[in-house]
């Protein structure tokens, strides 16, 4: 694997990290030489920088709106699944991330019950099987609502009020 950060690249061979600074040389980590708790500590300092770079989104390109709350979470929550089933990095794919709390609100909503009793209920559900709630039109519409951005209509308002 090879990694590449302006200037600095590293490369992973059989029980070796070697980092090269363009210019300066070559540095060598024997990961098999290193004590158990260093290992112990890498372990755990990879897998919670992982989970929180999936937080850490960008805002919106179209809207500038920054990822909220609950859409944080939800990416975090998809990193944590995919350790969990083996994946350290899944693959990319066109859809959209499922956003397991507006979810799980959304169903809460139509059927009348606790937001948190259908969240404990279906926690541990794989996404693909969640998006299935998505099918009923009821809970698809207010799935849409609590996941689409509010707009601010100030503007469009005004331009309105110059028609009349």
């Amino acid at each position: 694997m090879n990694e590449r950060k302006s200037i600095i690249g590293s490369e992973r061979g059989d029980g070796f990290i070697t980092f090269t600074v363009a210019g300066a040389g070559q540095l060598q980590v024997m990961v098999g030489n290193l004590a158990q708790e260093i290992l112990q500590e890498a372990i755990y300092h990879g897998i919670e920088q992982k989970v929180r770079d999936a937080g850490a989104m960008s805002r919106d390109t179209k809207t500038g709106r920054s990822a909220s709350p609950a859409e944080k979470f939800a990416a975090m929550q998809a990193v944590v699944d995919n350790l969990h089933n083996g994946l350290w990095n899944a693959k990319r794919t066109a859809q959209r991330a499922l956003n397991r709390a507006c979810l799980f609100a959304a169903v809460a909503s139509v059927r009348g019950v606790a937001p948190e009793r259908v969240e404990a209920k279906f926690r541990g559900y794989e996404d693909n099987v969640l998006r299935s709630f998505l099918e009923v039109r009821e809970i698809a519409a207010e799935y849409a609502r609590l996941t689409t951005p509010e707009k601010d209509t100030a503007g469009v308002e005004a331009m309105l009020a110059e028609l009349e």
